[in-house]
């Protein structure tokens, strides 16, 4: 059973796989996508976005079984800087994914970030590099990087809903439970 994280980032969209809840190859089951700004026109901001959907497209492509569930995180509405490249960007991913969910079944959600924040480190408004610390003490997963952290996390909360849903055993703190209860209302 095959789920994706997606951390969107115009600079570093971070991606994680989890097959039945494990990192089984960091090296195929992580991905860091790098983007610089091309420019202000229209065809250099879109561009730039074609890419991360089209490196997203290869990363979900490496699996021999079809994912089950790909977790993105929704927007940062408090964020400044670049909204409308974000809103572009996370655009065309949000349509990738419909894309993936007609055609294989897969399902889709999306998690709010302090939602992510709250289910790996117990405050849903942390910084972000205690994403990083709690994922490894929690889960023993090493990475350098707060992006791919916060697509495991994703792809963690995606695995244990999963979990849930089809009477799986699983260990949880109780706010994780607490955020997995939010997302299930919607």
């Amino acid at each position: 059973m095959i789920v994706i994280g997606i951390d969107p980032s115009l600079t570093g969209t971070g991606l994680c796989r989890l097959t039945d809840g494990k990192l089984l190859d960091k090296e195929r089951d992580i991905s860091l996508i790098k983007t610089k700004p091309e420019g202000k026109q229209i065809k250099e901001r879109i561009h730039r976005c074609r890419e991360i959907v089209s490196q997203i497209e290869i990363f979900c492509g490496l699996s021999k079984d079809i994912p089950v569930l790909l977790v993105i995180e929704g927007y940062a509405f408090r964020a400044q800087g670049r909204v409308f490249d974000i809103g572009e960007s996370g655009g065309l991913i949000r349509d990738c994914m419909l894309k993936t969910q007609e055609q294989f079944g897969t399902d889709i959600m999306e998690v709010g970030p302090g939602q992510l924040k709250k289910f790996i480190t117990g405050k849903g408004n942390c910084e972000k590099d205690l994403i990083l610390k709690e994922i490894y003490k929690r889960y023993k997963m090493d990475f350098n990087n707060n992006n791919i952290a916060d697509a495991a996390g994703l792809a963690l909360i995606g695995y244990s809903l999963y979990c849930i849903h089809n009477n799986i055993n699983i260990k949880l703190a109780p706010f994780q439970k607490e955020v997995l209860k939010t997302l299930e209302k919607g």
